[in-house]
């Protein structure tokens, strides 16, 4: 494993509260969650655009969208639907508990799509030792939501 992503996907994770709480903010000052998550989008669309065009490399011209399968477009929609519930389960949860949650979700989610390899990924096999941190994340989730 590459200490580098590794260090990378834990600076990802240690910023989602962050994420949350700014998304709970536009959504204080907005019509609706759609609204907040809206302006999430079109920022990070733009930076995101600022560095496809300033990254070298070979340009757009030449992608093969059309050949793409239908499900590798739907990573935009369950990151919307994220975002969107992230602006008020976040006030209404906390983020230690919102976040709690859906990484025991996403725990859960990875040891199917994993093991199976699901959408293209190198399958993985569930182990006693995965069942044991997704129950020990399970456990945290309770210990966090105890006495709320």
């Amino acid at each position: 494993m590459s200490a580098l992503w590794i260090a990378a996907a834990a600076l990802a994770g240690f910023v989602l509260p962050f994420q949350a709480a700014a998304n709970a903010e536009l959504g204080r000052q907005t019509p609706t969650l759609f609204h907040a998550a809206l302006i999430n989008f079109v920022v990070g669309a733009v930076l995101l655009g600022i560095l496809a065009v300033a990254t070298p490399g070979r340009s757009m011209a030449g992608a093969s969208l059309s050949h793409t399968p239908w499900w590798s477009w739907i990573g935009g929609v369950i990151g919307a639907g994220y975002v969107a519930m992230t602006v008020r389960a976040a006030p209404a949860l906390g983020t230690v508990v919102m976040l709690a949650v859906a990484i025991a979700g996403q725990m859960a989610g990875s040891l199917a799509a994993d093991h199976v390899g699901m959408m293209g990924l190198a399958k993985r096999p569930i182990s006693w030792e995965k069942i044991c941190g997704l129950v020990l994340v399970g456990a945290g989730v309770l210990l966090i939501l105890r006495k709320r």
